[in-house]
C-alpha cells in the first residue's frame, strides 16, 4: 500500500523498470491511500452522484414545430444534450468506482496489521 499526500494515486513509473510480467495483474495488489484517510476519525467528502443537466424527457418535445431549419437545429441541440448527458453519466460512474476503490483500500488498511 502506498500512502501519499495527494488526492490522486501516485504515478509509479519506477515499477516499469522491474521485471514484472507484461499483463497488469502483477501490479493489482498495489493500492494508494491519502495520508488523512489513515486516521480513523477522517470522514470522506460527500460523493455527488446526481447529474446537473436537464433530464432528456424534459427536453425532447413530442412534435417538432417550425421550419425545416429550426427542426434541424432542435434535433442537433437534442443530440448534443444526449451526448452531454452520456458523458456526465460516464463521469459519475467513474467517480463512483474511484470512490469505492478508495473506500476498499481504507477498509483494508484498517483491517490489516499496519504499524503507524
Amino acid at each position: 500500500m502506498v500512502i501519499n499526500d495527494a488526492d490522486s494515486p501516485p504515478d509509479l513509473h519506477l515499477l516499469e523498470s522491474f521485471n514484472f510480467p507484461q499483463d497488469s495483474t502483477a501490479l493489482n495488489p498495489i493500492q494508494s491511500l491519502h495520508w488523512a484517510a489513515t486516521e480513523s476519525t477522517w470522514v470522506p467528502p460527500d460523493l455527488p452522484l446526481e447529474s446537473t443537466s436537464t433530464p432528456i424527457a424534459a427536453v425532447v418535445p413530442d412534435e417538432l414545430e417550425g421550419t425545416e431549419e429550426e427542426k434541424e437545429k432542435e434535433i442537433k441541440r437534442i443530440r448534443n444534450l444526449r451526448n452531454k448527458l452520456q458523458r456526465e453519466s460516464n463521469k459519475l460512474k467513474k467517480r463512483k468506482g474511484t470512490f469505492e476503490k478508495g473506500q476498499k483500500a481504507r477498509d483494508e488498511f484498517f483491517r490489516g496489521e499496519y504499524d503507524g
